[in-house]
């Protein structure tokens, strides 16, 4: 039976998206543009078509664990210039919280003379959470975000569950408190973190009860915010195939979401799938939501990464610089053209504003932290200053063998205002590769007032911050007639071009 709470959730997100969901659904889509087409040769053509409501500053999306956060904050409680700038710069949701399951709201509120220090991760000694909500909300604000997203505490503490009076308390004084804190910010809630796995392995029906439970309560005190649900992108061997299980909550769920939720890492074999593979989960995922509501569904990644490689047991920090070095960016930045070219995401977030594995910034002791890799390469793409997602249709040879399918991958976006056009283009392809490029009619007459690569100077090996290279394409590498420009694009690398109307 179709669950109508969660359809009448999925388009009551606020007038400004309906709206724009409801022109994008009268606009005829082509076949998808998130597949890549294979060819004998590598190609891109961008049509007048926006593919989604969605604004591409989402795709800018952060991951905050307030425990690795509170390290890019100075001594006087304010935070390092680098990350409010980085902030200001991408405009994307932060999401405050997540990577523990049983840290109530309760640790990062209040006094911070009050706040108790707490074990909230298996791996971490007790902490005490300084980076609490007040600081989180500051930080929001300061850099000019309007979303708060944080994570409620459906499980419990201590490895012990909440009973049911419990998990009504919880969800109730944590609605009130961030609503309290953020009242001017779009409040929202997602219902558990990965409590289908690890020690939970909760079946899909029990994580709906838990999740349907918090839901009620928190829309009691906060009628305004918007909730969402996690989905499972893999198939676990204690659990149904994962779209038997996704069916199978989303069905149990008794009360509306504004969205559901999923964390895709990615490359990296033999742990991270392709980013074709991740493709495939989302998309899927989107026509199952329709199936069962009757509705799109608006899609968040509240984590993604390039996997690290290497054994997580033991000797896993040893490959943490894999998620930032050149092989990172570009699987990052592959996955961001992939996910800006699926309608239903809404938004993604990078893990994470911290110092260490799958991170943005690095913090060495005695110094100021600085950007990664993928902490440039999001800078970079965010000065494009992309807001409107374009219909980007990709060709690509696979002369790299990339278990994807592929090794070129464009997409592009207008200026809110439409008078520009940013094309951002990923070449996997251990040589140089020439690209077709035809522009929409819109921008015919466009001149290329910027382009940017990003590449890496050593051949292999660690490529760290100071190994990138960040340069102009050179005018020989670039001929146009009209609409159609043919690019000569460096081995292994991103790029960012830049088109204004007269």
């Amino acid at each position: 039976m179709l669950n109508k709470k969660i359809l009448v959730a999925s388009i009551s997100g606020g007038f400004a998206v309906a709206v724009a969901a409801a022109a994008w659904a009268a606009t005829a889509v082509p076949a998808p543009s998130y597949l890549v087409q294979a060819s004998s040769a590598y190609s891109v053509a961008i049509d007048d078509v926006q593919i989604s409501p969605y604004d591409a500053k989402n795709l800018f999306g952060t991951h905050s664990m307030w425990y690795g956060t509170q390290e890019l904050v100075q001594p006087n409680g304010t935070p390092y210039p680098v990350l409010t700038n980085f902030l200001k710069t991408t405009g994307g949701v932060m999401r405050y919280g997540g990577s523990a399951n049983e840290a109530s709201y309760s640790i990062c509120a209040g006094a911070q003379a009050t706040r108790p220090a707490t074990k909230v991760v298996d791996w971490l000694g007790p902490v005490k959470c300084t980076f609490g909500i007040p600081e989180y909300v500051s930080l929001v604000k300061a850099t000019g975000g309007t979303v708060s997203w944080t994570l409620a505490d459906i499980a419990g503490i201590n490895y012990k569950l909440f009973t049911s009076d419990e998990l009504d308390k919880e969800a109730t004084q944590a609605a009130t408190y961030v609503k309290s804190q953020a009242p001017t910010l779009s409040r929202y809630w997602e219902l558990g973190n990965e409590l289908e796995r690890g020690k939970y392995k909760w079946s899909p029906e029990f994580l709906a009860s838990r999740a349907s439970q918090a839901a009620k309560a928190i829309r009691k005190v906060d009628p305004d915010a918007k909730l969402v649900l996690p989905l499972i992108e893999f198939d676990a061997p204690w659990q149904p195939p994962k779209k038997v299980f996704n069916e199978r909550l989303l069905r149990a769920m008794t009360q509306p979401v504004n969205g559901v939720a999923f964390h895709l890492y990615y490359d990296g074999p033999p742990s991270g799938p392709t980013v074709s593979t991740q493709l495939s989960t989302v998309t899927d995922a989107a026509k199952l939501y329709k199936t069962v509501t009757g509705t799109n569904a608006a899609i968040w990644i509240t984590e993604h990464a390039r996997w690290p490689q290497g054994e997580t047991l033991s000797n896993w920090s040893d490959f943490w610089y894999r998620t930032s070095d050149m092989d990172g960016l570009i699987g990052t930045a592959d996955f961001l053209l992939t996910a800006s070219q699926i309608p239903e995401v809404a938004g993604v977030m990078v893990h994470g504003v911290r110092a260490g594995p799958w991170n943005l910034f690095e913090k060495v002791a005695g110094k100021d932290p600085t950007l990664t890799g993928v902490g440039m390469l999001y800078s970079t793409l965010a000065a494009s200053k992309p807001s409107l997602r374009m219909q980007t249709r990709t060709t690509s040879k696979n002369q790299s063998g990339y278990p994807g399918g592929y090794e070129f991958r464009a997409a592009a976006f207008k200026t809110a205002d439409k008078k520009s056009l940013a094309i951002w283009m990923v070449n996997r392809n251990t040589a140089a590769i020439s690209v077709d490029t035809l522009l929409p009619a819109s921008m015919s007459g466009a001149a290329l007032t910027s382009s940017t690569v990003i590449d890496c100077t050593i051949d292999a090996g660690k490529c760290g911050a100071n190994d990138f290279r960040r340069a102009s394409l050179p005018s020989a590498s670039i001929r146009r007639i009209a609409s159609n420009v043919t690019l000569k694009l460096p081995a292994r690398s991103i790029s960012v071009l830049v088109f204004t109307a007269p």
